[in-house]
């Protein structure tokens, strides 16, 4: 008997199916441990291999510098306020443009329809009677609008033609017929705002993790069916930025100005001033905010960060804060403007009321 089980051992080691055995068995222990390697004791570091795949830096806009009268009193501030932003987190893929143009025009109704308003800083717009005009006047911001639209230093269209001369409408409908294949079936008006975020977003075409912003200072209603409608509206975020706010508007508005986001003019002369500026940044756009832009803009913070392969932050590995604007101080006192803008109101008024009068007597005469 024992001859006969060694007969079958010496059979099996003679057999060829052995060392098949063998070698299927030593590849599977081998995957079973360069598995054991990847998931589990080298899992951190092949996790971080795979996800950072590029190292980016990302700007925030500085604080701007407050206002103050003479005597110290605060006239123009910044606050605390909910934005809309968007970003392109789309795969590459035949329906892409078709999803992204659904995603804003679905943010753009949520925003309005809980009664706030998306920004509008674009080159061209509808005016009431649904002319299309460009918003802007300088013929150098005309041209740095078209190169950007068109993506054509040299001004000219995908088929070489020159489009140096390009009325607003004719940009129109290659943005929103040709370019972005907008029909939103609700006419020009959102035809045109879809395109607006569809060009902001192009500018940063190479930089996903760079934000858009669709609306400032939202309401709480607005915040909420944001929330809600994440499932429907990819990419579109709630965050918190910096609004200006001002005291005594009343009577300080046309010397304070206001701020706005950046125009194509006033990029195209802070870039020629050697400054540094971006095209979401928010800037003055008229009054002291404008004469001491460069005063009160303070110095842009930045994040060195990984984007992953859709661009989407996996990790911080520096930051720097921004530094505030300068506070400015005016030759101003409130409480002089204030009644001296009383007394200038009842003068106005007297007059208006003098003239009534003497129109009513001139009419009865002649009735």
């Amino acid at each position: 008997m024992i001859r006969d089980f060694l007969d079958v051992v010496a059979n099996i080691f003679k057999s060829r199916i052995l060392y098949v055995m063998i070698i299927i068995v030593a590849l599977f222990a081998s995957l079973v441990v360069r598995l054991f390697n990847l998931q589990i004791y080298n899992e951190d570091y092949y996790m971080s291999t795979y996800i950072k795949k590029a190292e980016k830096t990302i700007y925030n806009q500085a604080t701007r510098g407050k206002i103050f009268d003479r005597n110290g009193n605060l006239l123009a501030y910044n606050e605390l306020a909910y934005a809309v932003t968007i970003e392109d987190t789309l795969e590459n893929n035949g329906k892409r443009s078709e999803k992204l143009n659904n995603i804003i025009l679905n943010a753009i109704k949520i925003i309005e329809k809980n009664g706030d308003s998306i920004v509008y800083d674009f080159g061209i717009g509808v005016k009431k009677d649904g002319k299309i005009e460009y918003t802007m006047e300088s013929p150098s911001a005309i041209k740095t609008f078209l190169i950007n639209v068109y993506g054509s230093k040299e001004l000219k269209d995908t088929k070489g033609r020159d489009i140096s001369n390009a009325s607003a409408k004719e940009v129109f409908d290659y943005l929103v017929r040709d370019k972005y294949e907008i029909d939103t079936g609700l006419g020009a008006e959102y035809d045109i705002k879809v395109a607006m975020i569809r060009y902001k977003l192009s500018l940063n075409n190479y930089q996903k993790y760079m934000a858009t912003v669709l609306a400032l200072n939202v309401s709480d209603k607005t915040v909420a069916a944001i929330s809600e409608s994440k499932a429907d509206i990819r990419g579109v975020n709630v965050t918190q930025q910096s609004i200006r706010k001002y005291n005594e508007a009343e009577y300080f508005a046309p010397v304070i100005g206001y701020t706005g986001t950046i125009s194509p003019d006033q990029l195209e002369k802070f870039t020629q001033d050697d400054q540094d500026y971006m095209p979401n940044d928010v800037v003055g756009k008229s009054g002291i905010e404008e004469s001491f832009e460069y005063q009160l803009s303070g110095d842009r913070g930045s994040q060195t960060v990984f984007v992953d392969s859709v661009g989407k932050v996996v990790d911080v590995i520096k930051k720097e804060e921004s530094n505030t604007g300068n506070s400015i101080y005016l030759t101003l006192d409130t409480d002089l403007t204030k009644a001296t803008y009383k007394l200038l109101e009842q003068k106005i008024a007297g007059i208006l009321s003098n003239q009534l009068v003497a129109y009513d007597i001139d009419f009865k005469k002649k009735a």
